[in-house]
């Protein structure tokens, strides 16, 4: 219920302050602080929501058992935990025990860092703001939280790399890498400047949507990835055959049925409109923005057939996506004669895709993914559910 109350809340300020174009007005400035502080709040003091969360606990409660003797004993904690995390941890445990303290620091810097980048970035601020709700901000803020942390270093290096100030985007990268080791792909990005955005651009991502969905038809995206798995088991983490398994179950949701493939093609025809609504974006930011936007088509259609190589990497490009999405909305509603009306069902339709990947069922665990963060308890009511515990474990 709360998630459901801050959507709609949500919605109507993006009905009232954005489409009249009032996103900066001191109504509205108070009504951005106060959700940032409310997001803030939410991911802070939950309570063993999120499927990883309940690991990074126990992990954490680890950090007492340990003492910095040298700088191996940062590089060593863990062979797929960086440096920067176990440092973090390290420090917010020498200060409290208490899990909230690291969790706290993580959702004021990431919030802090994307309200930032979406109030300077987009033109509907509030839109903007509602979508990386549903998008993007439980995943991070429930469940990647160490990429969480990297993103938040990579967006802080975005505008560095618009400036071109090369060298300040490149330690942020190194920050964010310090943090997540998928990191690593975020050195090209300033390669993506080069590429052209135009017309041809847009016909080239529809020839790969008609293929994607032919793909999807006639091949098992399960079992090629398991071979995959199987063939490279060796260079991959303990853990990895069990993420392959949830992310693979959550393809063959979203896959299986003709539904799948129907909201695959309309997901895809979707971004390829936004991209079409902001061809005449023009100086670094706009070819930026766009060169990402079209890489983000490209990496959403491999996401649905290889899930466990792609849905990381997807994690670091939403927030383009999530600014540019308003900036077509508005662009295409100066279109329209009812514009008032018409542009909050192009909102809600938009919404379809991502409320839907929530709530489809997961056929490894058989419950909703809305499950993994819903119901949602908080530190001052600390209760455990016993759905999520069974599935994901639990930390008291």
């Amino acid at each position: 219920m709360i998630y459901i109350v801050t959507v709609v809340v949500l919605f109507f300020f993006s009905i009232y302050f954005d489409l009249p174009g009032h996103s900066r007005s001191k109504s509205a400035n108070i009504c951005y602080y106060g959700t940032l502080i409310w997001f803030i709040c939410l991911s802070g003091f939950a309570y063993n929501v999120g499927s990883d969360i309940p690991d990074y606990m126990y992990e954490y409660d680890r950090f007492s058992t340990y003492s910095i003797r040298s700088f191996k004993d940062i590089i060593d904690f863990e062979e797929d935990r960086q440096p920067g995390w176990v440092l973090l941890n390290y420090i917010c445990h020498a200060i409290t025990p208490n899990f909230v303290l690291l969790k706290l620091v993580i959702s004021v810097f990431c919030n802090v860092v994307i309200f930032r980048f979406i109030r300077k970035h987009s033109k509907a601020i509030f839109i903007s703001i509602l979508f990386y709700g549903i998008v993007l901000y439980l995943h991070i803020n429930f469940n990647s939280i160490r990429q969480a942390i990297a993103l938040g270093f990579f967006l802080i290096g975005v505008d560095y790399l618009i400036e071109k100030k090369w060298i300040k985007y490149y330690l942020s990268v190194f920050l964010a890498f310090l943090f997540h080791s998928s990191a690593i792909i975020l050195v090209a990005i300033p390669f993506l400047l080069f590429i052209p955005i135009n017309k041809k651009t847009v016909t080239l991502l529809s020839l790969l949507l008609v293929i994607s969905v032919f793909v999807l038809l006639r091949i098992d995206t399960q079992g090629i990835m398991y071979q995959f798995v199987l063939d490279n088991i060796d260079y991959m983490p303990d853990d990895y055959m069990e993420k392959a398994d949830m992310y693979l179950g959550e393809a063959e949701s979203s896959n299986a049925s003709l539904f799948g493939i129907i909201a695959l093609a309309l997901q895809i025809c979707l971004l390829v409109f936004v991209l079409i609504e902001n061809l005449k974006y023009d100086g670094t930011e706009g070819k930026l923005f766009l060169s990402i936007l079209v890489l983000y088509i490209i990496i959403t259609i491999l996401n649905r057939i290889v899930p466990v190589l792609f849905s990381r990497i997807l994690q670091y490009f939403d927030i383009f996506y999530i600014c540019l999405l308003p900036n077509a909305l508005m662009r295409f509603s100066r279109q329209l004669i009812r514009k008032q009306l018409l542009t909050p069902l192009l909102i809600l339709i938009f919404m379809i895709i991502p409320i839907r990947e929530l709530t489809a069922i997961n056929q490894q665990s058989g419950i909703p993914m809305i499950a993994q963060y819903a119901p949602y308890y908080s530190v001052f009511n600390p209760k455990i559910d016993p759905v999520r515990s069974s599935n994901f474990g639990s930390h008291r």
